[in-house]
């Protein structure tokens, strides 16, 4: 994936911000994540009593479309860099 990021960086001078904003946003989404996840969990469980929302599988159905999203996406990514033959 730094392969992509470092290709993405429009000049060599600013290659050093474009991985610290790519860290940022990696750190973040870490941060983030275990939280959302278990709050996304107890929302499913509490749908779950009212007989609605897939009877209280909507988290797993939600991180499955999640999880499908990114691979329809990494199917998008160039097969060479920028430059590589």
């Amino acid at each position: 994936m730094f392969m992509y990021i470092a290709a993405a960086a429009p000049s060599r001078s600013s290659l050093g911000v474009t991985n610290g904003v790519a860290q940022l946003t990696g750190s973040s989404v870490r941060a983030l994540a275990p939280s959302a996840a278990s709050s996304l969990f107890s929302f499913s469980l509490e749908l779950r009593s009212g007989g609605s929302y897939l009877g209280g599988y909507l988290v797993y159905f939600i991180l499955c479309a999640i999880s499908a999203a990114a691979v329809g996406w990494s199917f998008r990514l160039p097969k060479a860099l920028a430059g590589d033959k």
